[in-house]
């Protein structure tokens, strides 16, 4: 099942895997991405791709207000 992208379940969900793994370098190393990448996602810099996404189980969707 694919969920809605907030940033509450995002941040939860890559800070446990974070928890899981140990370091930030080993993480970036698990999912493919740079060390840097990462952080900037920690530390909401950055916005999540669509692949970093769907590795959590995630989507972007637009809702109107």
């Amino acid at each position: 099942m694919i969920y809605p992208l907030t940033k509450g379940n995002f941040d939860a969900q890559l800070r446990s895997q974070l928890r899981a793994l140990g370091t930030q370098k080993a993480m970036a190393e698990h999912l493919g991405i740079s060390p840097q990448y990462l952080n900037d996602l920690l530390n909401g810099r950055r916005k999540p791709s669509d692949r970093m996404l769907a590795h959590f189980g995630l989507r972007w969707e637009i809702v109107k207000a």
